[in-house]
C-alpha cells in the first residue's frame, strides 16, 4: 500500500521559511509567491512528513502558514466512516506539533 506524504518547504538551500500568509496561497492574486519576487531556478526539498497512523490520508488541502507553522487538512477515508484531519508542522523542520481529528474530510483551508 502506498502512502501518500505530504512534501512541503521547497526552498533554496539556505532560504528562511515562508512568512505568515494572511489570505489563500499568500496574497490577494492567491498566487502563492506572496511578494512577487522571482522564484529560484533551483530548488531542494526541505523536508518531508508521512505518518502511516492516518487512514488512507488525502491531502487535499492547500496549506496555510503562520507563525512559523504550516497548516493542512486532510481526509481519511475507509468505507465506514469517512472523517478528517487539522494538523500543523513546524514550517522549518516539517515535524508534527499536534493535530485534531475533525468528523469530516478536509478539502480547504477555509473562505
Amino acid at each position: 500500500m502506498t502512502i501518500p506524504a505530504l512534501v512541503l518547504s521547497l526552498l533554496p538551500l539556505g532560504a528562511a521559511p515562508a512568512d505568515d500568509w494572511a489570505t489563500f496561497r499568500g496574497d490577494a492574486l492567491r498566487s502563492g509567491n506572496p511578494g512577487g519576487s522571482p522564484l529560484p531556478t533551483q530548488l531542494d526539498l526541505g523536508w518531508r512528513f508521512q505518518d502511516t497512523a492516518y487512514r488512507s490520508p488525502s491531502f487535499d488541502s492547500s496549506p496555510a502558514v503562520a507563525k512559523g507553522a504550516v497548516i493542512v487538512g486532510l481526509a481519511e477515508l475507509s468505507v465506514f466512516s469517512p472523517s478528517g484531519r487539522i494538523v500543523s508542522l513546524d514550517a522549518a523542520s516539517g515535524k508534527r506539533l499536534w493535530d485534531f481529528k475533525t468528523k469530516y474530510p478536509v478539502s480547504s483551508p477555509g473562505p
